[in-house]
């Protein structure tokens, strides 16, 4: 706010002259908090002692007595500066000393009571109408920021070169914050408008921001104080930078003119205080208009221009990370997109191959057939019925297993309960109430689930042949697992294991069971067998390859 000054004609003006803040000691700064009105009748009163004495250890508080005496160097200040009496009344604003209203008398002056409480009084209205005033201006300027916000945020977070982007709205971002110009860098690009340092400073300056900055936004309105290049360029004294990403980089600064300022104080400032006899320190005596001329200093950056600096830092890195988790959700459904493709692809030859292995094992049945009803010799009769049941059995495992719905992995008990199903309905019907199933769910891959479900076939067939001599007769499977490894068990109540078979079932069951790494056991049973296969459920690395 502007100083104002109303005076007798004759009287001194000190009227936007400064004074050092060593002219008021620290304690006295103090004193205009708590009292709120001080007055000095006469500056040539004689101090009176304490009637009676003060006998305490500790010394009298006497800062709320009216009646105090003052620091002999206050009153030797006020008659350097010809005055006979002086009042002072603080103006308070949220606890801090805001202004304050100082009169002055050429002869001493009492102040009666009532004129004091008026004072304070009126001291006390007047800072409530100051903070009035003062929150109003700050709404204002807090909502003339925030309408900017949105639109800098739309220009800056825009895609592709910044030439192109906001080149011809550089204006609008200067004005966003006061600023006499503007630039921004972003990788390797640097546009720049209005008062700015020259474009090889620029660079190497927003890099000693972005490193002074806690929150990522630095501002200073004396830069040749704190940065020695910026010396080469003092015309430009004021910046305010925006750092948004460090690895690009990408930095909006802000930059205001060196603003020359003269100052009228009253006396000195730069005098060194001069102590008098007995080493007490006196005041200058003198109060003559001495002028100085600042320079290297722009105008200061407010409170609400770096709070909304802060805002704008905010909200531009929520723009980006949106922007990229949008990028990464696109990526990732153009990614399921080709996955789908992929699998349906897949699927689609899956479908292919098995319906070509399924016309191949049909025709080789066919003829195994054929060959059965022309052959003359029952035992060639019954190796040719025994290969072709062996052929269905193939055909049946990947007609089951390969279908639409079952591809990478499958529940080895569903599957092996339908498989039983088909391969039973092939056997006979008397088979179907002979069949006891005890399946734990084990989910393995398909290829050794094929491998297993041969298996499986293998060992009902032999049953049927071996142990009830082609009758129906019962029969238990049971599927469970345990650390990652299948237990399968096929047991019929037969005539038992009668001697050791070399054919080629047996070497066909042997490789089968090799190219799951696993090992098959058979025990008596008692009646009958009970073979069991024992493998990993999923394939190791250096196994064998697997059935497709």
């Amino acid at each position: 706010p502007a100083p104002a000054e109303d005076r007798s004609e004759g009287q001194h003006s000190f009227l936007n002259h400064r004074f050092p803040a060593s002219d008021v000691p620290l304690q006295a700064r103090a004193l205009y908090l708590r009292n709120l009105v001080r007055v000095i009748p006469d500056v040539a009163y004689g101090p009176a002692p304490l009637r009676p004495a003060w006998t305490e250890a500790e010394p009298l508080d006497m800062t709320d007595c009216m009646l105090r005496s003052i620091a002999p160097v206050h009153l030797q200040y006020l008659k350097n500066m010809e005055v006979g009496a002086s009042a002072s009344v603080s103006i308070v604003k949220d606890g801090a000393l805001w202004g304050l209203v100082a009169c002055h008398n050429e002869t001493p002056k009492p102040i009666r009571y009532e004129v004091r409480a008026g004072c304070r009084a009126l001291a006390a209205a007047l800072a409530r109408q100051i903070k009035a005033k003062e929150e109003a201006e700050a709404y204002r300027e807090r909502f003339r920021l925030k309408s900017f916000e949105q639109d800098i945020v739309h220009l800056l977070s825009r895609q592709g070169a910044i030439e192109s982007a906001i080149a011809h709205h550089l204006n609008d971002v200067r004005r966003m914050l006061g600023g006499d110009g503007v630039a921004v860098v972003r990788g390797g690009e640097l546009i720049a408008r209005g008062a700015c340092p020259p474009l090889e400073q620029i660079r190497p300056l927003a890099a000693w921001c972005a490193e002074r900055s806690a929150d990522g936004v630095f501002a200073t309105d004396r830069l040749s104080e704190l940065y020695e290049p910026g010396a080469a360029f003092v015309a430009t004294s004021g910046v305010l930078s925006v750092a948004l990403d460090l690895d690009e980089p990408w930095i909006v600064l802000w930059f205001r003119a060196e603003e020359v300022e003269v100052v009228n104080w009253a006396g000195n400032p730069h005098k060194p205080a001069e102590a008098g006899p007995h080493r007490m320190l006196t005041p200058r005596a003198s109060f003559e208009a001495w002028t100085e001329t600042v320079r290297g200093h722009a105008r200061s950056w407010t409170v609400h221009e770096r709070e909304a600096a802060v805002r704008l830092r905010l909200s531009l890195l929520e723009v980006r990370r949106n922007r990229r988790l949008q990028e990464l959700n696109q990526q990732l459904i153009e990614t399921l997109r080709e996955k789908d493709l992929l699998i349906q692809e897949k699927q689609f030859l899956i479908g292919e191959v098995n319906h070509r292995v399924q016309n191949s094992l049909q025709l080789v049945a066919g003829f195994l057939a054929l060959q059965a009803r022309t052959a003359d010799d029952p035992s060639l009769q019954e190796a040719l019925q025994e290969a072709r049941r062996r052929v269905n059995a193939v055909a049946l495992v990947h007609r089951r297993l390969y279908r639409a719905d079952q591809i990478e992995t499958v529940d080895a008990a569903r599957y092996f309960e339908e498989l039983c199903g088909d391969v039973v309905a092939t056997l006979g019907p008397e088979w179907a109430a002979q069949l006891t199933l005890d399946l734990a769910p084990v989910m393995m891959p398909a290829d050794r689930a094929i491998t297993a479900g041969l298996v499986l076939t293998e060992l009902l067939i032999n049953v049927n042949k071996y142990a009830y001599d082609g009758a129906a007769g019962p029969v238990a499977i049971g599927l469970s697992e345990d650390r990652q490894r299948f237990r399968l068990t096929v047991a019929d109540h037969g005539r038992g294991k009668t001697s050791v078979r070399q054919g080629f079932g047996t070497r066909m069951m042997d490789a089968l069971v090799q190219q799951l790494g696993g090992q098959l056991t058979s025990e008596d049973n008692r009646p009958g067998l009970s073979v069991t296969l024992t493998a990993p459920t999923a394939a190791r690395s250096g196994n064998a390859g697997e059935a497709s």
